[in-house]
């Protein structure tokens, strides 16, 4: 991956800061919507914030996958570049929030989903270049930049292109949100005389599996199933089909129990199934298309330009400080675990002090209700 000074060097990029033009990237676009007073101190303070758990193994992620499909590692490199990224979170003290029985179900669940894609990824088909910059030029005073995870340029001529994404899958509701990157870059590349076939995340908690199995427990015959799931979830998704799969092929019981434990530890079909079972069982990695179309394009023309309009409509300076997002309940995990900003907001500060005054006081009332 290019790092931040190799990017700031680009003289494409450059040229445009030359020229006077004011360049936006996608995440930048986010902060400003998200939250004016977070998009204050980065960009006119020019505070970086502290990361998170989930940025810094975002990070390595993309590393690791990256640097396996430019052919710097092999498969076994994976792993431990992953590895490294939960030492340094762990050092950093950046840890996952707790599950509501306060416990480390979401971390465990995490790590476990992205440990089994780095010992299992299998490498890509077709030709790859990987974090590409890509220039849209908006307008004579607008562009947008942003680095490509990893286009394939397709047999005939086209060109897809792929977001590596280490997060949860997207809701409905959220997809044009997510979705805008992908829409920004394929039209910098058709600006660029490309012509864009797709766009697509790969999402590298998940994978699909197909198999031949009962619909439902009353189904009274097999059928050709798709399921999408959280790689931790691959052995409950399936173990029945699998365990069926081993007697058909005639394993005796000593070693279906051993296959089947181990199985259940690694939510990998390994080396102690026979091929004739592994067959049986197609798991991919979820790639997870996105629409490119004409009418997202313009919807992503008047994101980019309403909040530039919005950005550059107030003060430049270090004085005036402009206002937080109104902090609720929904949105108050985002600020308490991802901001960068939320060790030094006062505005989170408050509202968490007030939520616990709060819930101290109605605990109180209950105690003194009788």
């Amino acid at each position: 991956m290019a790092d931040i000074a190799e990017r700031a060097r680009d003289p494409r990029l450059q040229a445009l800061y030359d020229e006077g033009v004011n360049v936006y990237s996608f995440s930048k676009l986010g902060t400003i919507n998200s939250c004016l007073y977070g998009a204050w101190r980065t960009y006119i303070l020019h505070d970086r914030g502290s990361g998170s758990v989930y940025t810094e193994l975002g990070t390595a992620s993309h590393q690791a996958i990256e640097d396996f499909i430019e052919g710097k590692i092999d498969k076994s490199g994976m792993l431990p570049i992953f590895e490294a990224g939960v030492e340094q979170c762990d050092m950093l003290g950046f840890d996952f929030p707790k599950d509501f029985k306060g416990g480390n179900a979401i971390r465990n669940r995490y790590l476990a989903d992205l440990k089994n894609c780095f010992q299992t990824f299998t490498m890509p088909k077709g030709k790859f270049t990987v974090e590409e910059l890509l220039i849209l030029r908006v307008s004579p005073t607008r562009a947008m930049q942003g680095y490509s995870d990893l286009l394939r340029w397709n047999n005939d001529g086209t060109v897809t292109v792929l977001d590596i994404k280490s997060s949860s899958d997207y809701a409905q509701k959220d997809l044009l949100d997510h979705g805008r990157q992908l829409t920004i870059y394929g039209m910098a590349l058709e600006q660029a005389g490309y012509k864009v076939k797709s766009t697509a995340w790969i999402m590298l908690k998940y994978v699909v599996i197909k198999y031949d199995w009962y619909a439902t427990r009353r189904s009274k015959n097999k059928t050709s199933l798709t399921r999408i799931v959280n790689r931790s979830k691959i052995y409950d998704t399936i173990k029945d089909a699998v365990e069926a799969a081993c007697h058909e092929a005639g394993m005796d019981e000593m070693d279906i129990e051993i296959a089947m434990m181990d199985f259940a530890k690694t939510n990998i079909l390994g080396d102690l199934f026979p091929a004739e079972v592994k067959t049986k069982f197609s798991i991919k990695p979820y790639v997870r298309e996105y629409p490119y179309t004409k009418e997202l394009q313009a919807e992503a023309l008047d994101y980019i330009n309403k909040t530039a309009d919005l950005y550059e409509s107030l003060p430049q300076d270090k004085d005036h400080p402009w206002e937080p997002c109104e902090i609720t309940k929904d949105c108050a995990f985002f600020c308490n675990t991802l901001c960068n900003h939320r060790k030094t907001c006062p505005y989170i500060k408050d509202y968490n002090e007030r939520t616990m005054a709060g819930a101290t006081q109605s605990k109180k009332d209950e105690e003194d209700l009788f």
